[in-house]
């Protein structure tokens, strides 16, 4: 699923770190997935590094027996 979402960042000075938090939930099906973010300032304006996440969902394995 590819969704197009624009979220607002706190201020940040140049030249500083900033923290970027972006709530997610995996797909229930295994496989692989991607996720790529760039960053804009106010007037529209790409800024820094495209922001990139990878995952991969394993199906669930077979369960502990407790003894």
């Amino acid at each position: 699923m590819t969704e197009r979402l624009q979220h607002a960042l706190y201020p940040a000075k140049p030249e500083t770190n900033a923290v970027v938090e972006i709530e997610m939930t995996a797909p229930e099906t295994p496989g692989e997935y991607q996720g790529f973010w760039n960053l804009y300032d106010p007037d529209g304006i790409l800024f820094g590094h495209k922001l990139f996440i990878k995952i991969t969902v394993v199906a669930d394995g077979p369960k502990p027996v407790p003894e």
